[in-house]
């Protein structure tokens, strides 16, 4: 009796991840991923190492970059999820923490723009200290 328990409860879980699975398709489209927790200094030297912080979320198990294009005194910031076809056990989604380096010599002012899902891209200037 306690084997065929268990064995029930198996077939249960698998019966389960698979109607999961078939039921709701993800789309296999990349997607911008949520930017938040941003750390980036008001003003450097020109001479200064500037570190840019931020978080990241994506969801489920789904894989993740960040891509950086950087111009002399511009950097852009955009962080793309991935969805994979990965069973996932809790699809509570990722917190990704990611810095960047600036070595010197730099743009003055850096103009860091971070490429937010909603369109309303969010902008930080760092200004050159005296």
């Amino acid at each position: 009796m306690k084997r065929l328990l268990v064995i029930a409860g198996m077939v249960g879980v698998i019966v389960f991840a698979g109607c999961r699975d078939s039921t709701s398709p993800r789309a296999n489209n990349p997607y911008v991923a949520t930017i938040t927790q941003i750390h980036v200094p008001q003003q450097v030297a020109l001479w200064d190492t500037v570190k840019l912080d931020f978080a990241y979320f994506t969801t489920g198990c789904d894989s993740s970059t960040v891509q950086i294009q950087q111009g002399d005194a511009h950097l852009r910031f955009t962080a793309t999820g991935y969805p994979t076809d990965r069973f996932c056990v809790a699809d509570l989604g990722g917190i990704h923490r990611f810095s960047y380096f600036v070595f010197p010599p730099h743009g003055a002012p850096l103009s860091v723009t971070f490429t937010e899902p909603t369109g309303g891209d969010s902008v930080r200037t760092v200004t050159p200290s005296l």
